[in-house]
């Protein structure tokens, strides 16, 4: 009794398996007139896990069964969740597995691009976008244009701190000035750089090569006579060695004298006058003028000495001692 048991459980399954494979069969049967193309997936492990067949079936199979074993209805599922579709993966050429994650279709180059906006041109003159889509669905690679040139306008960037050169020598104008070497931040423009400050402007010492005089003074009672400098080059010097005297023939002013020193009047002429001479006159060096060198006087004759002698008078207004006739 108990053999028997055991043999028609054996048969039992035997018929259950019989049945199974052949219900298989119908479904990849049903499977390839639905999709001709896809004969090299048309294996039991379309559906299982068992390359074999029978068994725990995948997750394609799980959504046949589920979908009332139609192959149309699961068409738009990612039965195995690999990001195609089952019916993109059973007719990609090569077809692949739709119940298999490890199988799916290479993903084709792309051909066409949708982009970002420009991105700001770089101080190295380039701008950059990146890749907003690209298609055909699911493609890698190609040659999206990710990078082109521009013309970098740097910041307007207002200048805050300054490094100058050395202050310039003080100007006439009482000024000196200087320059930026360099300013901070980077690039940057405009600013207050302080170039100009006051300062006591000193000439410089620069002798005189050449002069502008003014005529000649009249000749002086020494023979000489002088002039002026008028104007010196170049401009602001000093010293140097102008001619401002010379030699000359000095000609005396033809001056009227005005007064008179006078020598003792001479003796009383017979003619009742006598006269003097000048023995100086003024000013110095005068000519001429009306020195009195005659006057009216009264003529007393010399007188005859007593005892007479012949030849001997006595002149009592001279008072002289005459010989011979007076």
């Amino acid at each position: 009794m108990k053999k028997l048991t055991v043999l028609l459980l054996g048969t039992v399954m035997l018929l259950a398996g019989y049945g199974s494979a052949h219900a298989y069969s119908s479904y990849l049967t049903s499977f390839m007139n639905t999709y001709p193309s896809a004969g090299t997936i048309s294996g039991c492990v379309l559906c299982h896990l068992n390359p074999a067949g029978g068994g725990t079936r995948n997750g394609y199979g799980t959504d046949y069964a589920n979908n009332g074993h139609s192959f149309a209805a699961i068409e738009n599922l990612d039965s195995d969740g690999d990001g195609y579709s089952n019916i993109t993966e059973i007719t990609s050429v090569p077809p692949t597995y739709p119940g298999d994650a490890t199988s799916f279709p290479a993903p084709a180059a792309c051909t066409s691009f949708t982009y970002s906006a420009w991105g700001t041109c770089q101080s190295n003159s380039t701008q950059t976008r990146t890749v907003v889509s690209s298609s055909p669905s699911g493609c890698t690679g190609g040659s999206p244009v990710l990078t082109q040139a521009c013309v970098y306008v740097p910041p307007v960037t207002t200048c805050t701190s300054f490094t100058y050169s050395a202050w310039g020598a003080c100007q006439s104008n009482n000024t000196q000035t200087r320059t930026v070497t360099a300013s901070s931040p980077t690039g940057c423009t405009g600013g207050s750089p302080v170039l100009s400050q006051a300062c006591v402007y000193v000439p410089p010492v620069t002798t005189c090569t050449s002069f502008t005089y003014s005529a000649w003074g009249t000749c002086q009672s020494n023979s000489t006579q002088t002039r002026t400098v008028t104007a010196s080059s170049p401009t602001g010097c000093t010293g140097g060695s102008p001619v401002l005297t010379q030699y000359c023939n000095y000609v005396p002013p033809v001056v009227t004298c005005t007064s008179f020193t006078y020598s003792a009047w001479t003796a009383c002429q017979s003619n009742n006058t006598r006269s003097r001479t000048v023995t100086a006159s003024s000013p110095a060096g005068c000519t001429g003028g009306s020195p009195t060198l005659t006057s009216s006087c009264s003529y007393v004759p010399p007188k005859l000495m007593s005892p007479a002698t012949a030849g001997l008078y006595w002149d009592d207004a001279n008072q002289t001692l005459i010989i011979g006739t007076p």
